[in-house]
């Protein structure tokens, strides 16, 4: 089955391609398709003709003009009311109270979010109910207020991105969107109107069709709830929900799961809802569909016979041979669409009573400590069943994708057809222009991509060069930092070295005074002695003139006894003299005890011994103690006198 329709489909796209690639510009206008019908009643016409060109917005604003924008802003403000009310009960049945869901929806009842708008409204209360919601603004006063508000961010968003120009177009287009179609208002429409309204309702028939499929489902659910409340409102009725220690966040999700598995299960067993609601839709539709191509075909019949033979009739016929394939293709789409949820419903029935086979055998037969053992089993296997639904309703809304496109395809290979009959003296002009447009584009697009290719080279190396330059940063602040504990370490040592060398100047100040003080005491203690000597010299001199002047006559002959007086006599005052002057000279003048051992240079003073020299001067600067001349350097010497 699918190797055959994928051949079928596959066919109808080649088929697609060719005619594309013979008239594209055909294929970008959107006809409307009010006109070629008024149009072509009286047979075709000379290409030479100017048409205006189509436009499927026009056959929008005809839709749209029987409907005043009060009348719109009512309709929505109903189905916003319906919609919060349908979300309320939903609530209300699942387990909160009705004091959480009020504040829940003044709170965080928004409309918009990732999916449709049902689910948008449950999922931001049920987040804010169980505390997985930031309220970033104040809650709504009342529901009035909430309505108002939720409609004006639906109809500026629509104005956003839809570019309306108008209040009511986008309040047309979201009732379409959302809800199907538009309600029937008590407005009479102009009689020339009618034609023009079924037109534009042939040409939203695709996008209407999936809506409508959408709302079914939505209000089958909502059905299907109470049904299921009946039994039991709480998770106490689900029964392996009580057992299994789940998060907040969890149980909220698995509650609703099973509550849904249920309801689908139901819907499938007892009615098919979604068939028999959407089967008329779907009959009208096609019925629509055989009215127009047979009314078409009676046409083109008659315009044959009238003898236009031109290239563009095998166009035309290719296109509507290609549309006979193409509803074949929709048909077998839809038929393979319904045996897929049929077959998903089945299996999901299947899954659900083997389900409750394993608790009520998990319930009788197996113990407290095994019970926890099946459950986690059962949860797996409820887990896969899960997925299993959400794959099967995954492909489900592939195909029903799929369906829509083929719609919407075939609904544009008609409008082309259309298009074809009144753009065909401007089709040449058109191909060109966008060829032309075309090859613009694809140079702009490769200038582009070699744009980019050069930008995102440039911004790997600049990563590349920051990474670098971090990893110099970090380099360099280890090192900063290696540095600094070494300075403080010097800095520690030299605080501690000119502590040490201060202690020892004051130290070597204080003994260089001492010295200083003993210096000047023997100095003076030495001027007196010399001076001592000498007046004892000259008194002795005094008294020996004196005894030579008496005694000279006595004296005898031989003089050399007088000579022999004199050395005699001179003798001890010069060995005094010599004795006290050794003594002055080779003794210390810091400790008077050592004999001097130690020459300073440049001076060449001989003053003070080695012991004092080591204890005293050498960590320090010092001068000498005889000149006060800075000593440069000094010299030990070895001798007798040492």
């Amino acid at each position: 089955m699918p190797g055959s329709r994928g051949g079928k489909h596959s066919k109808s796209k080649g088929k697609l391609k060719n005619t594309n690639n013979k008239n594209p510009a055909l294929f970008n206008s959107k006809p409307d398709l009010a006109q070629t019908s008024n149009k072509y009643l009286d047979g075709p016409k000379d290409s030479k003709d100017k048409n205006p060109q189509p436009n499927v917005n026009s056959a929008l604003a005809r839709g749209r003009s029987k409907y005043e924008e009060n009348e719109l802003e009512a309709q929505l403000y109903a189905k916003l009311q319906g919609l919060y009310a349908e979300a309320r009960d939903w609530l209300l049945k699942s387990g909160y109270t009705n004091q959480e869901v009020e504040t829940a929806i003044l709170n965080a009842g928004y409309i918009h979010g990732p999916v449709d708008l049902m689910t948008n409204i449950l999922t931001n209360s049920i987040a804010f109910i169980e505390r997985r919601f930031e309220q970033k603004r104040d809650a709504f006063k009342d529901i009035g207020e909430l309505y108002k508000h939720m409609l004006e961010i639906l109809v500026s968003s629509a104005m956003q991105t839809r570019l309306y120009k108008q209040r009511s177009e986008a309040m047309y287009h979201l009732l379409v969107a959302h809800w199907g179609s538009v309600p029937p208002t008590n407005m009479t429409s102009h009689p020339q109107r009618g034609n023009q309204n079924m037109n534009s309702i042939h040409i939203h028939g695709s996008d209407s069709s999936s809506h409508i499929k959408n709302a079914v489902d939505s209000s089958s659910a909502v059905e299907a709830v109470p049904s299921e409340t009946k039994v039991g409102s709480s998770s106490k009725k689900v029964g392996i929900l009580e057992r299994i220690n789940f998060t907040p966040k969890l149980k909220s999700h698995f509650r609703q799961s099973v509550l849904s598995l249920k309801e689908a299960v139901q819907r499938e067993i007892s009615t098919p809802v979604i068939n028999q609601q959407a089967s008329p839709s779907v009959g009208g539709r096609q019925a629509e569909v055989d009215i127009m191509t047979s009314d078409f075909r009676a046409r083109l019949k008659g315009w044959l016979e009238r003898g236009s033979d031109d290239s563009r009739t095998e166009l035309i016929l290719e296109l509507v041979e290609e549309v006979r394939d193409l509803e074949e293709v929709v048909k077998e789409e839809k038929e393979w669409a319904e045996r897929k949820v049929r077959d998903s419903a089945r299996k999901l029935s299947k899954d659900l009573l083997e389900l409750r086979m394993l608790r009520m055998e998990a319930k009788m037969e197996i113990s407290k400590d095994e019970t926890m053992m099946i459950e986690s089993s059962c949860t797996s296997k409820l887990v896969d069943t899960e997925k299993s639904l959400q794959e099967a309703t995954h492909e489900a809304s592939l195909v029903i994708e799929a369906v829509e496109r083929l719609e919407t395809t075939n609904a544009q290979i008609r409008a082309d057809i259309e298009a074809l009959k009144l753009n065909a003296s401007e089709s040449e002009r058109q191909l060109k222009e966008v060829l032309k447009r075309e090859r613009r584009c694809m140079k702009k697009l490769a200038d582009n991509e070699k744009q980019t290719s050069i930008l995102r080279s440039q911004c790997e190396e600049e990563k590349q060069r920051v990474r670098q330059l971090e990893l110099e940063l970090l380099q360099a602040e280890k090192e900063i930092e290696e540095i600094e504990i070494k300075w403080w370490h010097e800095n520690k040592k030299k605080e501690h070295m000119f502590a040490r060398l201060a202690e020892e100047t004051k130290m070597a100040d204080i003994q260089r005074a001492n010295s200083r003080t003993q210096l000047r005491k023997l100095r003076q203690k030495l001027e007196v002695d010399h001076q001592l000597a000498r007046d004892r010299q000259h008194k002795l001199q005094d008294e020996l003139s004196h005894l030579q002047s008496h005694q000279m006559p006595k004296l005898p002959e031989d003089e050399s006894v007088f000579y022999n007086f004199e050395a005699t006599s001179s003798e001890p005052s010069a060995s005094c003299e010599s004795s006290e002057e050794t003594v002055r000279r080779w003794d210390c003048m810091i400790c008077l005890k050592n004999k001097v051992s130690m020459v300073f240079l440049p001076c060449r003073h001989q003053v003070i011994c080695s012991p004092c020299y080591v204890r005293s001067c050498h960590m320090v600067r010092t001068w000498c103690l005889y000149c006060q001349v800075e000593i440069e350097d000094s010299i030990r010497v070895y001798g007798p006198n040492s």
